[in-house]
C-alpha cells in the first residue's frame, strides 16, 4: 500500500462522528417535534394551517431518521458513539522512508481499524462516503 492508498483513519472517524450527530438530531426532532406552529407545506402562513392534514415539519423530521422508536434510536446511537470513542485515532509516530512522521492510528487496531470502517459503511449512501474506506 503506498501513501496515496493509505486509509486516513481520522477522516473516517470524523465522518462517522458527524453522521451520528446528524442521526441524534433527527431522532430528537422526531421525538420532540419542532419549534413554532405546524404547517401543511413550507411557506404556508400559520393562520392557514388545516389541523386535519399532517404537519410538513413533523413529516420531515420523521423522514430524516430510520428510527420510529426514539428511545431505541438514541440507545443505538449511544452504542455506536461508544464504539467510536473506543477506537478514536491518536497521532503516533510512524516511520516511512527513514523519516518519522505523525500518523493517526486507532488505539486498539492500529492504522487499519475495521470497527471504524464498518461503522462508516452504515452511511455508505451518504455523498461524503468514500469507497476506499470500505473494509
Amino acid at each position: 500500500m503506498n501513501d496515496t492508498d493509505r486509509l486516513n483513519l481520522a477522516d473516517v472517524w470524523a465522518f462517522c462522528h458527524t453522521r451520528l450527530n446528524e442521526a441524534s438530531t433527527a431522532v430528537l426532532a422526531y421525538r420532540d417535534g419542532h419549534q413554532g406552529p405546524c404547517i401543511n407545506y413550507l411557506g404556508q402562513p400559520p393562520a392557514a394551517y388545516d389541523e386535519y392534514d399532517s404537519c410538513a415539519l413533523h413529516l420531515a423530521a420523521a423522514e430524516a431518521t430510520p428510527y420510529r422508536d426514539a428511545r431505541f434510536g438514541l440507545t443505538d446511537i449511544a452504542l455506536k458513539r461508544s464504539l467510536l470513542e473506543e477506537h478514536t485515532p491518536d497521532l503516533q509516530a510512524a516511520t516511512r522512508d527513514d523519516e518519522v512522521t505523525p500518523m493517526a492510528v486507532c488505539r486498539i487496531d492500529g492504522d487499519d481499524c475495521s470497527v471504524t470502517q464498518y461503522l462508516a459503511t452504515l452511511y455508505s449512501t451518504h455523498p461524503d462516503y468514500q469507497e476506499s474506506w470500505r473494509p
